[in-house]
């Protein structure tokens, strides 16, 4: 309790088992009331809630496909890694949301799996243990 006698729960969070992960998707450029968000189903990335997902952010600079411009939107998200398993994967996809017409166009299906090694297990791609 607090000095004015208020019960309030306090959740800790250990900052050495979360690994920081920046999803970056090209776009063509979106505009002023469009965003690209992305959802996942890891509480980090809202569980699949496809009501308020996440908004990415657009990045200087630009990549030309096919004579397109395309713009990096991109996002950091602190990510909760389990110690006890080899890999940790989880699902997740990008979306496009258009303020006007209140519509979202999702991107391909099904999701994209991301896999995240647990690094005491982890030897590199040749087997070697910290080989850089």
């Amino acid at each position: 309790m607090n000095r004015d006698g208020i019960r309030r729960n306090v959740e800790l969070f250990d900052i050495w088992n979360t690994i920081k992960i920046k999803f970056t998707v090209m776009h063509p450029r979106i505009s002023h009331n469009q965003s690209i968000r992305i959802t996942g189903n890891i509480p980090e990335l809202g569980n699949w809630n496809k009501i308020d997902p996440i908004m990415c952010h657009d990045e200087p600079g630009h990549n030309t496909l096919n004579n397109e411009a395309l713009v990096p939107y991109s996002v950091t998200i602190p990510i909760t890694t389990r110690q006890d398993v080899v890999s940790y994967g989880f699902n997740y996809s990008y979306s496009l949301w258009d303020g006007v017409n209140r519509e979202t166009e999702w991107e391909r299906d099904p999701a994209r799996r991301m896999e995240v090694m647990n690094s005491d297990e982890y030897r590199g791609q040749l087997g070697n243990s910290n080989a850089y």
